[in-house]
């Protein structure tokens, strides 16, 4: 079960944009949708992993194993090609 779903937020959300934009899901993004990282939340989950005391796999891990919705781009690829306005 997915973590919007237990307090209902995923209904209210898919309820609130299904008017405007038809059928709307959180997860429903197309590999092909073209869809990258909000610039500012992904700049404060990458300067979250690198705070001190985190591990340095636990920070690479984040990098190389997030995924855009492309599902082949990790973060650390994005961010050295297209991802310089994020840092």
């Amino acid at each position: 079960e997915e973590v919007l779903d237990r307090r209902g937020h995923r209904a209210k959300y898919e309820a609130a944009l299904s008017p405007h934009f038809g059928s709307v899901t959180v997860w429903g993004w197309g590999a092909d949708s073209g869809l990258r990282p909000c610039p500012v939340y992904c700049r404060h989950c990458v300067l979250a992993s690198q705070k001190p005391g985190v591990p340095k796999e636990a920070a690479d891990s984040f990098l190389d194993e997030t995924l855009l919705a492309d599902r082949r781009t990790t973060l650390r690829q994005y961010l050295q090609a297209d991802g310089g306005h994020v840092m």
